[in-house]
């Protein structure tokens, strides 16, 4: 299947800021929202920023919600988070 993966990238790019706006830096949804621009960066080929993002996404998933918690291990599967309003737990 092929998409508009400039697109989603962009829309990813966006989602994140507005993450990071209203939530904060380090909220488990802003986080998910940078992990799903690495994703898309990947998809792009544009490993490098790619992987700045991961490694961002990553850290600040372990450090908040701990480096076992679900999401986290998600992330480090390079699994694309799902959006989840529901309160995460530690």
């Amino acid at each position: 299947m092929a998409g508009d993966e400039e697109g989603a990238a962009e829309l990813s790019r966006v989602v994140l800021e507005s993450a990071r706006a209203t939530l904060g830096e380090t909220h488990p949804l802003t986080l998910s929202c940078k992990a799903a621009l690495a994703g898309d960066q990947r998809t792009l080929r544009r490993g490098q920023e790619a992987t700045k993002l991961e490694n961002e996404a990553l850290q600040q998933l372990s450090d908040t919600l701990g480096p076992q918690h679900p999401h986290t291990l998600s992330v480090r599967r390079r699994e694309r988070p799902y959006w989840d309003f529901e309160p995460l737990t530690t």
